[in-house]
């Protein structure tokens, strides 16, 4: 297993704390422990993986705070990032 960690309880991606291979199982430690997700696709260190299924328009959250929205929708344990995630900033 590799290792991921959610920073907040309300979190809704964890961060991967080395490189995923396409089918890793990612343990989960945080708030959530003994919880795990099946990796996707690849995810590069300290990259973001979805714990749960996130729709198109819904925020995504690290460390309790909005870091964004999705601009479409990801799938419990896809990779997290500029090709599904935007800024909300102006």
């Amino acid at each position: 297993m590799k290792p991921c960690v959610q920073l907040q309880a309300n979190d809704n991606v964890a961060n991967v704390l080395e490189a995923v291979i396409k089918n890793d199982c990612l343990s989960v430690s945080g708030h959530q422990s003994e919880d795990s997700v099946e990796a996707l696709e690849n995810i590069r260190c300290f990259h973001k993986v979805a714990l749960i299924d996130i729709a198109s328009g819904t925020d995504v959250v690290r460390d309790g705070y909005v870091i964004g929205r999705a601009t479409r929708a990801i799938k419990r344990g896809a990779w997290v990032h500029v090709h599904n995630l935007e800024s909300k900033r102006a």
